[in-house]
Parts: C-alpha cells; structure tokens; sequence
C-alpha cells in the first residue's frame, strides 16, 4: 500500500489530535465536515498572527532603515507628489517629479540595465533632497536595500577608519541604491583625495550595477570640474538623467513676523 502524500498525512494527524482533544475535555464527537471547518479556522488565527508579526518586524526594519540613513520621514512620495501639485506648470520641481515617476516606474528593473545615475544640480532649498528622498523611499518600499548619506559624513567616516568605515564602505558599495546629498555643499569643489573616493565608488557600483543618485548646489557648467575627471567618466557609463534647479529657495525664511513677512534687513543702517 502506498504511502498518503505528506500534506495528507498532516491533515489526518491534525484530525486525530483534535479528535482526542475533544474526547478528553467530554466534548460530543464532531462529524468530519465539522472537524475540517474548526482546522480551518485554527489555521486562519495562526495564519493572522503571524501576518500581524511580519508586518510589524518588516514596519520595525524599514523605521532602522531610516533612522540609518541621513534621510527625513518626510521625504517620501506621497510629500513629493503633493509638492508636484502645489507646484506651477513645468518649473523645475516638476520636471523633477516627472523623472522621480519615470525611474520609480521601472525601479525593479535598474539593476537588469546596469543601473541608473540621476543627478539633481543647482539652487538649495528648491527639493533636491525631497524627491532623492522619494527615490529611497521608494527602493525600500519595493524591498531593495538603499542608503542615503551626506558627502561631508561619508568622507568623514571613511577617513577616521576601523570596523565602522569598513562597515560604511560595504554598504556604499552593495546597496541597491545610494543616495549621496550635499555633494560640494556650498558650490565647493572636492578635494583630490575625495575625488578619487567618489570616482573609486562610481566605478564600483556601475560595475555591480547599482544605482546612484546625486546632489549638488553646483550647476551642471561647474558640476564636472568639482567632482573631478575620473567621476565624470565614471558617471558617463551610466545611463544618466539630470534635473537642474534654478530660483530662490522654497524654504521658510528664518526670520519672519506673525504674517511671513522677512525681518532679516531690520536693524541695517
């Protein structure tokens, strides 16, 4: 006689454990329609805690992750696209949004094509950092990994050495996406040693085919002699997309009266 299937065999020994569990609390036999509809209904109570414990372990690992990163909760696509709607037709935010929508359409499959480099250049405050934000957002979202850090902290670790930059350096180079902000914060051009990092990190990852985003205050005329040859080149090998941002800045003046009206010219003779 051949042996039942083991999905087979589990259903009648889960039969017979409920059977004899009945039988010893003086419970009525049950039919075995009966007995079928109370395994199913055990199995769905199981089933939903554990769905319960996923998603709060998967909430608790993407909350780390952005804790880990130099990237605000904010900065997410729901903020971007609602940025995008407050925005006038066709400036620069928008334009941006649309690349952000573009790339994040066919995010599962940047890696198939050797990876993709997005660079956001020009004036601060505008939503460089907002839609790069979006793009990390939105990799972790699809469960791919992604690291967004300022330039200044990066180079900072990675010269202070040990375990830590060691660390730091593995996952600027394996994650799905990295995400470097301030790069040449204040319009700056690197210095020769942080040019051949950036170049060493561009090379490595286009050669593991992982994607890269950028953002600069530099327009895109002095963009390629703050970052150096070597990046230039390395960035050519990409398939690149770039936003420029032009005008004054989007954020809330630091001294402002009750009705928003700027207050830093008081006191100038």
């Amino acid at each position: 006689m051949s042996q039942a299937p083991k999905t087979l065999r589990t259903e009648l020994n889960k039969l017979t454990q409920l059977q004899t569990k009945l039988q010893t609390r003086g419970t009525p036999l049950m039919s075995a329609a009966a007995l079928q509809d109370a395994i199913e209904a055990e199995d769905k109570k199981r089933f939903e805690v554990l769905a319960k414990a996923r998603l709060s372990a998967q909430q608790q690992h993407l909350r780390s992750l952005v804790a880990s990163s130099d990237v605000n909760p904010k900065w997410t696509l729901a903020e971007a696209e609602r940025l995008h709607r407050l925005s006038p037709h066709a400036n620069d935010f928008t334009n941006g949004f649309e690349t952000l929508s573009m790339l994040c359409m066919h995010l599962l499959h940047h890696h198939e094509v050797g990876g993709v480099c997005w660079m956001l250049l020009g004036a601060f405050g505008r939503g460089k950092s907002t839609l790069a934000g979006a793009m990390y957002h939105a990799y972790i979202e699809q469960g791919q990994s992604a690291c967004m850090i300022q330039w200044q902290k990066l180079v900072r670790h990675v010269w202070a050495g040990g375990p830590k930059a060691q660390a730091l350096l593995d996952n600027i180079y394996t994650t799905d996406l990295l995400v470097i902000d301030e790069l040449g914060y204040d319009s700056q051009s690197l210095r020769e040693t942080e040019q051949m990092m950036l170049s060493t990190i561009i090379r490595n990852r286009k050669s593991n085919c992982r994607s890269i985003v950028l953002c600069s205050n530099h327009y895109p005329n002095s963009f390629e002699h703050a970052i150096g040859d070597p990046s230039v080149q390395g960035l050519r090998d990409y398939k690149a997309y770039t936003s420029v941002f032009e005008g004054a800045s989007y954020r809330q003046p630091l001294f402002t009266d009750v009705h928003g009206h700027s207050m830093a010219d008081r006191g100038v003779t």
